[in-house]
């Protein structure tokens, strides 16, 4: 029996050496220091005298440095992270526009340091090509408009369709008979071979 205890002692004794004897592993992340000297340059594409805001295309050709993960905020209510110093960016509304183009250089432990940088870009506008298609049958399409539609005339709100004013009724012959002038109105969409679409209104005299 003393045997026992004397043997179980001694593991005990064993054990309690053995773990005062190992270490904490400590763990550092290191000097977070934010990216430093972080600067961003822009070059809009087909720039020239005739075309000082670019070709129409939106397409711009960013640069920044210290090569490093960048969040970019590209001043028309979009932003991306990427993970390269060069990058060529489209804007999509239409016109002559400013944006302020904000760049966050990403550093460790998630510290960031930001340039931005005021760009003017033109964007021409251009006509999807499912709708070139529909409205000139892909060369020339003439319209009238459909009399035995309902609303196929009317006045609604500026900057709408709605036909919460007037309409005409093809139901109302009174009323149709009226308004016959306008309702053999022709409309011709033509396109031509350089992607230009010209429209003639022919209204009968």
């Amino acid at each position: 029996m003393m045997s026992n205890i004397k043997s179980i002692s001694f593991i005990f004794l064993a054990a309690i050496f053995g773990l005062s004897s190992c270490k904490k592993t400590e763990y550092s992340l290191g000097e977070l220091k934010a990216p430093s000297s972080v600067t961003v340059s822009a070059t809009i594409i087909g720039v020239d005298d005739d075309n000082p805001y670019g070709n129409g295309t939106g397409k711009v050709f960013i640069s920044a440095t210290d090569k490093i993960s960048y969040r970019m905020d590209f001043g028309d209510g979009t932003s991306l992270v990427v993970h390269t110093d060069t990058f060529t960016y489209t804007y999509r509304t239409p016109g002559t526009n400013d944006y302020i183009l904000s760049v966050n250089a990403i550093g460790p432990g998630g510290t960031t340091s930001t340039s931005s940088i005021k760009v003017k870009v033109l964007v021409n506008f251009v006509i999807p090509a499912e709708i070139v298609e529909a409205l000139t049958g892909g060369t020339s399409k003439t319209w009238v408009l459909d009399k035995t539609n309902k609303g196929m005339l009317g006045m609604g709100p500026v900057g709408g369709f709605a036909d919460i004013w007037w309409q005409l009724d093809p139901d109302n012959a009174a009323d149709m008979a009226e308004k016959a002038d306008a309702l053999d109105d022709e409309v011709t969409f033509e396109l031509d071979g350089i992607g230009n679409i010209w429209m003639t209104v022919d209204n009968k005299g």
